[in-house]
């Protein structure tokens, strides 16, 4: 089985982004957010991004290689998601 490049590359910037708000959130107390925030980064890259924003704007996602409109339209799925949790998560405070 294998796994296109650019999936790999789709669910690292969501992941990495996702830890990023993290950071920026100061939740290194708590380990549970900073997982949570990395998962809902990578799975709206995927998810969002790359599944539903770039087939409706570009086409589909190549299987193989880099897309650049693939992945920044990826970094808009990932950031939109990760905003939402950051709202949410800050009026439960």
């Amino acid at each position: 089985m294998d796994i296109p490049l650019t999936w790999v590359v789709l669910f690292l910037v969501g992941a990495v982004l996702g830890w990023l708000v993290a950071i920026a959130e100061r939740a290194k107390q708590r380990p549970a957010m900073v997982v949570a925030a990395v998962l809902v980064g990578a799975v709206g890259a995927i998810s969002l991004g790359a599944l539903v924003i770039t087939p409706a704007l570009s086409g589909a996602i190549p299987l193989s290689g880099f897309s650049l409109p693939a992945f920044l339209l990826a970094l808009l799925g990932a950031i939109l998601p990760l905003m939402l949790w950051y709202l949410f998560a800050k009026r439960r405070r």
